[in-house]
């Protein structure tokens, strides 16, 4: 068993036992943004969504997750 898994063990074991149990691992996206109009989407609805944060809150949210005890930062978009 490799450690990520041993750690992800721990994580939750202490979480099953009502103690404080920080993320391992967070995921950001950088932005929902699109500029398409899908029928099925509840993105194309007309209504603009400006949730694009500046570089030091995107900064800070990291550097918050690091001394959490995070692991792994997985970073995507949600827009096309």
């Amino acid at each position: 068993m490799g450690n990520l898994q041993k750690e992800k063990i721990k994580r939750l074991l202490r979480w099953a036992d009502g103690k404080n149990a920080p993320p391992l691992s967070i995921e950001l996206s950088l932005t929902y943004q699109c500029n398409l109009r899908c029928r099925f989407c509840f993105r194309s609805d007309g209504i603009s969504r400006e949730d694009s944060l500046a570089y030091t809150d995107w900064n800070g949210i990291v550097g918050e997750a690091i001394s959490l005890g995070a692991k792994q930062i997985n970073i995507g978009v949600g827009g096309e």
